[in-house]
C-alpha cells in the first residue's frame, strides 16, 4: 500500500508519524467493518484490543528509542513468561506464506476432535465444520479456520 505523501499529515505526530497516518487513513475502519456481524452474517462480536483508544494513546506516546527498537517493549513485557532464548533471539520474518505452510503440513487437522469439544458446540456446528474442512480442497482462508482458532483458544483458557 502506498503511503500518502502529504507533509502536513505526517508532521501531525512527533514520534510515530507513519503509524498515525495509517490510523487515520481509513484502513482500520475498512478492516473492522468487514468483521461486523452484518457483513459476516454470523452473530459474533469481534474485538480489536490493539485498536482500543487507550492502547493506541499509550503506544503513540512511547519514545521510539528504546521501546520500538527490536521488539524491546514486547521482550520486556514477556520477561519471566517466555524462555530467555525466545526473548533474546533476533527478529526474523516468517519465510513464506504462513497459511500455505499450515495447509502443506495439516498435522493440526489430525489433532482436532471429530465430536464437538466442550463449549465449542455452543458456537459451531462442529460435525458440519469438520466436513467443510475435509472438503476444503486446499482452500484454507482465515474464515474457515475460525472454529479451529476458537477450539484452541477455549482449550487454552479452560486449562488455566
Amino acid at each position: 500500500m502506498a503511503r500518502v505523501k502529504d507533509s502536513r499529515r505526517t508532521s501531525e505526530h512527533p514520534l510515530h508519524s507513519i503509524a498515525y497516518e495509517l490510523l487515520h487513513s481509513g484502513i482500520c475502519a475498512l478492516a473492522l467493518e468487514t468483521e461486523d456481524a452484518g457483513w459476516q452474517r454470523v452473530n459474533l462480536e469481534n474485538r480489536a484490543p490493539m485498536l482500543d483508544v487507550r492502547m493506541l494513546t499509550f503506544l503513540l506516546r512511547l519514545p521510539p528509542v528504546p521501546w520500538c527498537m527490536k521488539k524491546e517493549l514486547c521482550r520486556r513485557a514477556m520477561k519471566g513468561a517466555l524462555p530467555q532464548s525466545v526473548l533474546s533471539r533476533p527478529k526474523t520474518p516468517f519465510p513464506g506464506d504462513l497459511l500455505e505452510a499450515c495447509k502443506g503440513e495439516q498435522e493440526w487437522i489430525a489433532r482436532l476432535p471429530r465430536t464437538a469439544p466442550g463449549r465449542v458446540e455452543l458456537f459451531v456446528n462442529w460435525p458440519k465444520w469438520c466436513e467443510t474442512l475435509d472438503d476444503s480442497k486446499g482452500s484454507l482462508r482465515d474464515t474457515i479456520l475460525r472454529p479451529a482458532s476458537l477450539f484452541f483458544w477455549l482449550k487454552a483458557v479452560e486449562s488455566v
